[in-house]
Formats: C-alpha cells, sequence, structure tokens
C-alpha cells in the first residue's frame, strides 16, 4: 500500500488544497448530501485491532467509485479528531477514513515516540478501506490521498514516500537530554 501512495504525491497536495478551501474561515460549510459515520475496528497483527471511523456520502450510485481520503491525527488524539475536515471532504464527495494511532492517542500515549508504526498503522487502515470496508468496491484505488497535522503530517508525508532527515535534530537533543522527546 505504501508503494502505491508514493506513487500519489500529487494527488495528496490537490487533497490538501481542498482541505484548506473548506476549512478557510468564511467557507460555506452547508452539506448538500447527507452523510453517513461508521466507526470501523482495522486488524493489527498480533496487536489489539485498531479503532477509527469513516465518513461517507450516503448516497453512493453503483457504478460511482469515490477517492479515498486517509486522516493521521497529531500526538495524543484520536480519529475523530479531524471530524470536521473529515465531514467537509465528505461532503465534497471524498470517503474519508482516519485511525487511532495504537500507543499515541488521548487515552494511552505509552508508545507516542515510536513514529515508525504510524506509517504501517495508515497503511493497514487504507488495505482495509480496499479490500474489507463493506462499500470498498466503490473506492477509487488510484486516487488516494493523505491528511494528517503534527505527528500526523509525519506519517503521511512518510507514507507517500518522504524520508525524514532526523540527524540534523541531534544537537537539540545534545543540548537539553532531559527533554522528554530526547
Amino acid at each position: 500500500m505504501i508503494e502505491r501512495l508514493s506513487r500519489r504525491i500529487g494527488f495528496m497536495v490537490a487533497i490538501q488544497c481542498v482541505v484548506l478551501a473548506l476549512s478557510w474561515p468564511g467557507a460555506a460549510h452547508a452539506c448538500d448530501r447527507p452523510i453517513r459515520f461508521e466507526a470501523i475496528e482495522i486488524p493489527n497483527r498480533d496487536e489489539p485491532a485498531l479503532r477509527g471511523g469513516v465518513w461517507h456520502p450516503a448516497a453512493m450510485p453503483g457504478d460511482t467509485r469515490l477517492p479515498l481520503v486517509v486522516i493521521s491525527h497529531g500526538g495524543g488524539g484520536s480519529y475523530d479528531g479531524h471530524e470536521d475536515t473529515a465531514t467537509a471532504l465528505a461532503c465534497a464527495g471524498f470517503v474519508v477514513a482516519a485511525v487511532s494511532h495504537a500507543g499515541d492517542t488521548y487515552q494511552d500515549e505509552s508508545r507516542v515516540l515510536e513514529l515508525w508504526r504510524r506509517p504501517e498503522q495508515l497503511s493497514r487502515l487504507i488495505t482495509f478501506m480496499l479490500a474489507d470496508w463493506p462499500m470498498h468496491d466503490r473506492i477509487d484505488a488510484a486516487r488516494i490521498g493523505a491528511f494528517g497535522f503534527s505527528n500526523g503530517g509525519f506519517t503521511s508525508l512518510v507514507a507517500v514516500g518522504g524520508v525524514p532527515a532526523l540527524a540534523p535534530t541531534q544537537a537539540y537533543f545534545d543540548a537539553y537530554p532531559q527533554h522528554d522527546l530526547c
């Protein structure tokens, strides 16, 4: 799945532009179509299932394939932390899925610094949406975008092929070893 995402960087940028336009102060938020929400559980290997949510237009004609946007929350958040953005995107005709990253939620921050786990969890969400979600046949697998904020931004960028350059942070860690991020 990550390989597929890495080929979709342009689509991700387009999604971010749509998100910006929909969230800009003064933007119209009236939705002319009913939106559905459903809670989901995503298999997570030998760990407990990941919790998530899906927002989508309630009426999806049989031959319509909609683009998918996956959302990754910031550290200490949850899948519903960007509910307003997810609703606006679903209102605009997207299927939107978000995941609560295990060990990095408001309920459990035990693995918040294990950032490498997050892109894999986002990939599991995409796999679930394309194969196991009851309406997976309504998703256009060629149009998948990612949205994230803070740790979720990191997650989205790595998921589409970004390679973090963490070496420059070593000077900060050396200067402030007592900081919780070090």
